[in-house]
């Protein structure tokens, strides 16, 4: 069961990087989230899952052409749900921190929340999107204040997320080197190690597509996704089309 989770997490991220909505996989685990769903982890894959529902709204009503009436109210309803989904992301995230004395647990909570900033990255990205939509919809005009404090506040959050990803990344590095060096020293395999670094692969390289990143971020973010890469023996860094 718990290989069938982190199966269930890793499926879930390839379908909010590749935009392409849950599958039934992903269904079957919601079923019985119960016992899992207050959990960091459980918490982080519905979050996913929910905003890759949200983005595939999102690129649908991006692709139709504007018009006015029923489709001012859509746009309206849409920027609703993006905001509602927001509002869920727990405050207490941006506090979390690799604790000595559960360091197992606790570099894997940091992952889930790295998770969870990269799915906010992606919602709020797609929410300055349908603000700026906004402009081609001539009665929606008088909501166009309203619609710029909400852009500018999800931009700054977008850095936010991405701060915390790069910032917290470089914990987990630290800690993931000494315990690999400590296995390869002592013949043990490196297990949870392994795969904590793989999946913190997707966090990083949704970061590193942040429009805003100064040339100095970008640049080590960068270079964290080169020593994950390598630690897990691939040659470059993932090449996903991670969205801008």
């Amino acid at each position: 069961m718990l290989l069938f989770n982190r199966l269930t997490f890793v499926q879930v991220y390839r379908n909010l990087t590749r935009r392409i909505l849950p599958g039934p996989e992903v269904a079957l685990f919601e079923e019985s989230l119960d016992s899992y769903k207050e959990t960091t982890w459980g918490e982080a894959t519905i979050a996913l899952a929910n905003v890759t529902r949200l983005l595939c709204r999102c690129d649908d009503f991006l692709a139709s052409k504007p018009s006015e009436g029923p489709a001012s109210l859509a746009l309206l309803e849409l920027i609703s749900r993006f905001k509602d989904e927001d509002s869920r992301y727990p405050k207490w995230y941006g506090s979390v921190t690799l604790d000595p004395k559960r360091l197992e647990e606790s570099f894997f909570d940091v992952i889930w929340i790295n998770s969870r900033r990269a799915a906010r990255i992606t919602l709020l990205q797609s929410l300055v999107e349908l603000t700026l939509r906004t402009h081609l919809h001539s009665d929606l005009q008088h909501r166009l204040k309203e619609m710029s404090r909400l852009r500018h506040a999800a931009e700054d959050t977008i850095q936010a997320m991405a701060d915390g990803i790069s910032i917290s990344t470089t914990s987990l590095l630290a800690e993931f080197e000494g315990r690999r060096a400590k296995a390869c020293r002592d013949g043990e395999p490196i297990g949870c190690v392994a795969i904590a670094y793989f999946l913190s692969l997707a966090p990083l390289g949704v970061a590193i597509g942040v429009k805003t990143l100064s040339d100095e971020q970008r640049s080590y973010i960068a270079g964290q996704l080169a020593v994950v890469s390598s630690r897990i023996g691939l040659r470059r860094p993932l090449r996903e089309q991670w969205r801008k």
